[in-house]
């Protein structure tokens, strides 16, 4: 039988379990394991698990762009408690909330209005919406879960961005 050299792929692949694993004595037990230990219940995690569905389209044109960048932004929020600001997902995020934004800035240049009321009812039931899956987190999952940590970051987002606009502000936060 011919041993792999140790650089090689095949080497890579039967070393892969080792580092995806944390070693307690003489027992490995896997990171994903490790990181949901507090998690009562079952398995918690899901990355779109804090974050509403995308605004229906019922809403007018300049509304419905900017509750796409608010909701978007409300998921950068959460996000950042989970990766760095060099992470590809973060990195992403930040590209699609300057796409958002142009979106926006096209829609009041061509003279669409942006409903205020539209906007403070979408972020209202959104917030209702996050709060129930903060509930539901909150009996499944510990306080330091990333997945609770996550929601409450969207919740609070959520709400700043409530408070902006019901002061008769246009609030879209820029992220860089």
């Amino acid at each position: 039988m011919r041993r792999a050299h140790p650089r090689s792929q095949r080497a890579r692949r039967a070393a892969w379990p080792l580092a995806t694993a944390v070693m307690l004595g003489s027992w490995a037990l896997p990171i994903t394991e490790h990181v949901q230990a507090d998690c009562r219940g079952g398995s918690c995690r899901d990355e779109r698990s804090a974050e509403v569905l995308p605004p229906s389209t019922d809403l007018s044109r300049g509304a419905r762009e900017v509750v796409l960048y608010l909701d978007a932004w409300a998921g950068h929020r959460a996000m950042a408690l989970r990766y760095g600001p060099r992470h590809p997902d973060m990195i992403a995020r930040v590209s699609l909330l300057a796409a958002l934004a142009s979106e926006v800035d096209g829609a009041r240049a061509e003279g669409a209005t942006i409903a205020r009321d539209e906007v403070i009812g979408w972020l209202r039931a959104s917030i209702v919406e996050v709060e129930a899956r903060l509930s539901e987190l909150g009996t499944r999952c510990g306080p330091q879960h990333l997945d609770l940590r996550g929601a409450e970051a969207r919740r609070d987002a959520l709400r700043e961005a409530l408070t902006h606009w019901s002061a008769g502000e246009l609030y879209l936060p820029i992220v860089r």
